[in-house]
């Protein structure tokens, strides 16, 4: 089974941990997997989502900076 670009995203935290490296998020809420042995993914497509970076928490910063919050507060939908 090939692996959706659409259905991955890159974080920098998660579970109270942050890290540079990061993490890569599968989602996999509406994929049939009944049958499934192998899931492939582009690598040349986890290099893309990682130097995109961290969208989501870059979004939430801006969010916060334009309603007057700080940087360090942290948000509600992002991994703790």
């Amino acid at each position: 089974m090939d692996f959706s670009k659409q259905k991955m995203r890159f974080t920098s935290t998660h579970g109270g941990d942050r890290c540079e490296d990061g993490w890569l998020v599968l989602d996999v809420r509406n994929v049939d997997l009944e049958g499934v042995g192998q899931i492939y993914i582009s690598l040349a497509d986890v290099r893309e989502l990682a130097a995109r970076g961290d969208q989501q928490a870059d979004l939430l910063k801006q969010a916060r900076s334009l309603l007057g919050g700080g940087d360090d507060e942290p948000g509600e939908g992002e991994d703790e």
